[in-house]
């Protein structure tokens, strides 16, 4: 495709984009708060919905985990036990769960899944203690998905050919920018939120390193989030996956699919 065609789809792509809109990818994860007041089950039920998360049915494990989590403080220690598991992805729907219900407003079921987090990050298991470990740290803070929103979009040819996209938009009065070049997929994704710095460098998906830059306490504090790929990330750092997945691939961004 030659520059002047290039342009001429990307126009196309922009006037379409500012009167409709777009919406990034939904973060990955599940992140449903469980109700306040939990709901009375027997240990029997509590048992049950457990071993369904190991189920290949994708309802059946999406029910146990929202029972579970409405059974609140009664099931953290059967979940917690699951856990301690070399099943990888059954670790994660537990860690999942004990990560949501210790950021719920059920002050029971907070204080011990806080617990049972801090006991499952000393786990033996590697996997298991790097999982629980992300899990009681403070989350890098996503931002609301780009649904219905006016955005502002220059292109331009970049240095060795590459191309940069800039976008800002505003989202209920949040002064959000956003800058990424793509030079031969090498990609770096610039993103600033009223202050906050998200700086996402990957190689078509592989090599990718996230960093978090925000004011703590009157002073600048950095994450670094490394990881071979999207993959690896999810399971190491599931929050910076999530920034990652809004932000860097191209499909989020107007014309990302002439790249």
């Amino acid at each position: 495709m030659n520059l002047s065609h290039f342009f001429a789809v990307a126009a196309v792509s922009c006037s379409l984009i500012g009167t409709a809109g777009f919406a990034a990818d939904e973060p990955a994860g599940f992140t449903e708060t469980p109700i306040v007041a939990p709901t009375p089950v027997t240990a029997a039920e509590i048992a049950g919905w457990v071993r369904d998360l190991e189920s290949d049915k994708f309802p059946t494990r999406r029910t146990a985990m929202r029972m579970l989590l409405k059974a609140g403080s009664q099931a953290v220690a059967p979940v917690a036990a699951a856990a301690e598991s070399d099943e990888l992805e059954l670790v994660a729907r537990c860690i999942d769960i004990l990560r949501t219900l210790s950021r719920s407003e059920n002050a029971a079921a907070k204080s011990i899944a806080e617990e049972a987090l801090k006991r499952l990050s000393k786990s033996e298991r590697a996997s298991v203690a790097q999982r629980a470990t992300d899990a009681v740290k403070k989350p890098v803070q996503a931002v609301p998905n780009f649904r219905g929103i006016r955005v502002q979009i220059q292109l331009k040819v970049a240095p060795g050919g590459g191309i940069q996209i800039l976008q800002g938009a505003g989202v209920k009065g949040r002064n959000i920018k956003i800058r990424q070049t793509n030079n031969n997929g090498n990609r770096v994704t610039d993103v600033d939120i009223d202050g906050k710095k998200i700086h996402i460098t990957d190689s078509r998906g592989k090599n990718i390193v996230v960093k978090v830059a925000e004011k703590v306490g009157g002073k600048t504090k950095t994450s670094e989030y490394k990881a071979k790929d999207l993959a690896e990330l999810k399971k190491k750092h599931s929050e910076a996956a999530k920034l990652y997945e809004q932000f860097a691939p191209s499909r989020n961004f107007v014309g990302g699919g002439l790249f």
